[in-house]
């Protein structure tokens, strides 16, 4: 007898059980007149209870500990289920006796893939012991899936000097998919399959790329201990394909003894056309003993590859094969001359390798800070890198600002980056004689942070000071740095420092004669601790200046102090219809932040405007702005629907609009249904969204959306479905292409919730549901049941 170990009742199996008896038993007639019935989960749960007492403990049951001859004979039961429990106990306990075997063996090839799988796998586990199922081995070796064929590889690979010949046999008439496996098989089976090295050399010039690997890496370890082994390799670094000369110097850099030519070739290959093959070569160089200036030319030529890999790889050589830095970095100063000026992500990375280099000389430092100016980088690329050559290096940046102006942005974003590391040297450009120089420190400070201790009641003074100073670009820095100290610093730390008369500072800065400061004045009204009045006044003066840089700025503080945009509503609607775009599409932003007021008849004719202005810039940011407030005109929504065009920008606002508003036109369902299929992803899910909203007929809208659920974006799936879910039982027609999406791991989880709240689904589907009550997933399993 068998000791049976029952554990904890599984509540899917019995379903699934009792469902399959009770369905057995009815006729076809009887499934179309009570399928929904039957699709009851009340129903259905009291059908199982009842069914679950006579089911045999067998089903819910795991075998432990049978004998091995009644495991074997049960791989030969007509009930899958028993087959199945066979197989795995028989390969979780490991047997390797002739008889399970052949037992294994005999299941090899079977058409249940759960069968197969397990069984190669339990031959692949078997070692030796599995040379008796070789034929049923190079049978699962021709099957169409990879799977079988990956298993059987592994399992005559294991197999070892045995399985050589029967391979070769099969080599000759085997198509390629099988070959390549056939290749794996090879490689484990290593030096005593060197009766497969012809074909294998013969196949490294195959049309199959994959082949080429798997053949190269075959012939590798068939030779890699023998006496001609570096003689092979050399041979195949020389082959077309890519991945074969990989592995080629992947098995030069795995002897033990290199020879010269094998040092030879790595240097060689760093000339690759492929990134990877010059990465390996680059690493293999680095651990192979080499002359010091033959390696230092190896890394600095790697340090200056076109492939970050590459240059990866060579940074950690320079570590590893601690070569002179100073020589390293003056070659390297030396090859920023040499760069193009638009290789920005090189000159980039060479900076990072040279701030590695903690370099403090002030000469070499003036080089490569004069080398800089010629690239065509942006100044925030290489911001992080400068601040690192530490503060010796970031005062000569300073002392070169008086030589070129043009350098100030790169130094500002350094000593900003720099932080409190550079608090001297930014306290000492405050007093310089050099306008530039002052300026660069001011916007530094600004951008270090008010938490930082270099922010005294002392400095704010100073910098307070300077925004009276006679240099524009000084006074506007000045007020700027002040606001950016003060808008996230809390109240108490703001009573230590003098703002007093801040109001009149503000409002004398939004009168200067210098664009920039007026600008600056109207950005800052928000963030600076003043009255609402004087905030007032100078947005007013910003809205009214006849600079468009000025009125923008006050259009965009705006945005931050809606409380006032009630008062100076109409310099803002006058403002959507005058001045460049990015003013009014300031404008339009700013509108949309209206709390109050949002029906007044200007502010819908501007709105009217700005729907039809020819900039879709514009036509963009009008809608938004319309979008936000919800104004519901009818006027409104009809420019709405004729805004879905071909500008993407306009197109999106226009859909998230739709979905806020629900304009009534009789023409919106059938356009918005067209726009299920357009390109763009986001504009599919946003036209799902508002479809949605807009569509009355909820049939024609399950219709829809079905379609959209076998979308190949995740994003449009699951907004699909789960738009679907929300219509209830109304989506019962859905059911069948949702409940596939289950069986999905990416979509399972939207899927199931879905079906939970449909609850519902058309007697049309009972033939999916029941055959999917046999499926190897166990929520698809789950929800048929449900």
């Amino acid at each position: 007898m068998s000791r049976i170990s029952v554990t904890a009742l599984d509540p899917y199996q019995i379903c699934r059980n009792a469902l399959v008896v009770f369905l057995g038993m009815k006729a076809t007639s009887f499934l179309a007149s009570y399928g929904a019935i039957l699709l009851s989960p009340a129903i259905l749960c009291s059908v199982a209870f009842c069914v679950a007492c006579f089911v045999p403990l067998s089903a819910i049951a795991q075998i432990e500990d049978q004998p091995v001859a009644e495991l074997v004979e049960q791989l030969q039961s007509s009930d899958l289920k028993q087959r199945r429990d066979a197989v795995y106990e028989l390969v979780r306990r490991g047997e390797r006796s002739q008889d399970v075997i052949r037992g294994l063996a005999e299941v090899a090839n079977d058409h249940d893939e759960q069968l197969q799988f397990q069984a190669l796998m339990g031959l692949g586990r078997a070692g030796k012991a599995a040379q008796a199922a070789m034929p049923e081995l190079l049978e699962a070796m021709q099957d169409r899936s990879d799977q079988p064929r990956y298993r059987a590889s592994i399992a005559l690979g294991n197999i070892g000097k045995p399985a050589v010949q029967p391979m070769l046999e099969l080599w000759k008439k085997a198509n390629t998919d099988t070959r390549e496996d056939l290749a794996r098989a090879f490689a484990m089976i290593g030096p005593d399959a060197k009766a497969a090295l012809p074909m294998l050399q013969e196949s490294l010039d195959s049309d199959r790329e994959k082949l080429r690997r798997l053949a190269a890496e075959a012939c590798i370890d068939i030779v890699l201990t023998t006496d001609s082994a570096a003689a092979f390799l050399l041979r195949l670094a020389e082959n077309s394909s890519a991945n074969v000369r990989i592995e080629a110097i992947r098995g030069l850099r795995g002897l033990e003894e290199k020879p010269q030519t094998a040092l030879k070739q790595f240097e060689k290959s760093l000339q690759d056309q492929d990134d990877a093959v010059r990465e390996l070569a680059l690493q293999a160089a680095v651990e192979s003993e080499l002359p010091q200036d033959r390696l230092e030319a190896i890394i600095l030529a790697g340090l200056l590859d076109a492939s970050p890999g590459v240059r990866v790889a060579a940074r950690f050589g320079q570590h590893k094969a601690q070569l002179d830095q100073t020589r390293l970095a003056t070659a390297l100063i030396g090859s920023l001359e040499k760069l193009p000026k638009s290789d920005a992500d090189l000159s980039v990375s060479m900076i990072a390798m040279l701030s590695d280099m903690k370099l403090e000389e002030s000469a070499e430092v003036r080089g490569i800070l004069e080398q800089l100016l010629r690239l065509e980088s942006k100044p925030e690329d290489i911001a992080t890198e400068l601040a690192d050559f530490g503060p010796g290096a970031l005062s000569t940046m300073i002392e070169l600002l008086q030589e070129h102006p043009d350098f100030e942005p790169y130094v500002a974003a350094a000593l900003s980056n720099a932080g409190d590391s550079a608090s001297e040297v930014l306290l000492g450009g405050l007093k310089s004689e050099l306008p530039v120089v002052r300026v660069t420190s001011i916007r530094a400070i600004g951008k270090i942070g008010s938490d930082s201790p270099v922010v005294s009641p002392e400095l704010f003074q100073q910098i307070r000071e300077m925004t009276r100073a006679s240099e524009p670009a000084e006074r506007a820095a000045s007020l700027h740095t002040l606001a950016l100290i003060l808008s996230d610093m809390d109240e108490a730390r703001i009573k230590e420092l003098p703002t007093e008369k801040l109001d009149e500072l503000l409002e004398r800065a939004s009168r200067d004669k210098s664009e920039s400061v007026r600008a600056v004045a109207c950005s800052s009204a928000a963030s600076l601790p003043i009255r609402g009045t004087s905030q007032q006044r100078v947005l007013k003066a910003g809205l009214d200046d006849e600079s468009p840089k000025v009125v923008t700025a006050a259009l965009t503080s705006l945005e931050n102090a809606p409380n006032l945009l009630s008062d100076l509503l109409q310099q803002v609607v006058r403002a959507t219809q005058r001045g460049t775009i990015e003013t009014r599409v300031a404008a339009f932003n700013s509108l949309g932040k209206i709390t109050e007021d949002s029906d007044k008849k200007e502010l819908i004719d501007a709105l009217e405007n700005g729907l039809t202005e020819e900039s879709t810039r514009i036509r963009s940011a009008a809608t938004n702005c319309l979008a936000s407030l919800k104004i519901k005109e009818s006027r409104l929504g009809n420019l709405l629907v004729g805004n879905l065009g071909r500008d993407e920008e306009l197109l999106l606002a226009s859909l998230e609009a739709i979905s806020a508003l629900k304009p009534v036109s009789k023409d919106l369902p059938r356009t918005l249904e067209g726009l299920l299929d357009h390109p763009q992803e986001r504009v599919r899910v946003l036209a799902i969204d508002a479809l949605a909203t807009v569509q009355k007929d909820r049939s024609e809208l399950v219709a829809r959306l079905t379609g959209a659920v076998q979308d190949s974006s995740w994003n449009v799936r699951q907004k699909a479905v789960a738009t679907l879910g929300t219509l209830g039982a109304d989506a019962k027609s859905a059911v069948p292409a949702i409940f596939v999406r289950i069986a999905n791991e990416e979509d399972e989880s939207f899927a199931s919730a879905a079906i939970r709240e449909i609850d519902t689904a058309p007697v049309e589907s009972i033939e999916l549901l029941v055959k999917s009550l046999e499926s190897e997933h166990l929520r698809t399993q789950l929800y048929a049941i449900y």
